[in-house]
């Protein structure tokens, strides 16, 4: 009987740290196991994630800073917020072409199962 928490690294994980597989997609070192999840190590795709992590969270905190200490309460703060939803937007427009060439498979595949639902929906949403 497996362990419901395991741990593998590859032999030669020094030579794949930052070999690339494909644009913004680097080769897995390791996995980790959670009872049936499975979660692949990979240091390179790592950095990218921790860098836009921290570029959405430096943005999410000077919007909510600008909000509360330059005392912009009542309608004109609520339109200063508001102000702060382009930014947000710019940086998802960034995030998600790089988020769908990483799971652009699975995508795809979940798309094409669900496609069929859509026709019903679209005629439902019309009226």
């Amino acid at each position: 009987m497996e362990s419901f928490f395991g741990f593998n690294l590859l032999p030669n994980w020094i030579e794949l740290i930052f070999r690339q597989t494909s644009i913004f997609l680097f080769e897995s070192i390791g996995v980790i196991y959670f009872g049936l999840i499975k979660l692949f190590l990979s240091i390179g795709t790592f950095l990218i994630a921790l860098i836009l992590g921290i570029l959405v969270g430096a943005n999410i905190s000077v919007s909510y800073y600008s909000f509360r200490s330059l005392s912009l309460r009542g309608t004109k703060g609520f339109v200063s917020l508001l102000g702060t939803v382009p930014a947000i937007v710019s940086g998802a427009a960034y995030c998600v072409p790089t988020l769908i060439l990483v799971i652009g498979l699975q995508l795809t595949a979940t798309l094409a199962a669900i496609w069929s639902l859509f026709v019903p929906l679209s005629a439902v949403l019309l009226f």
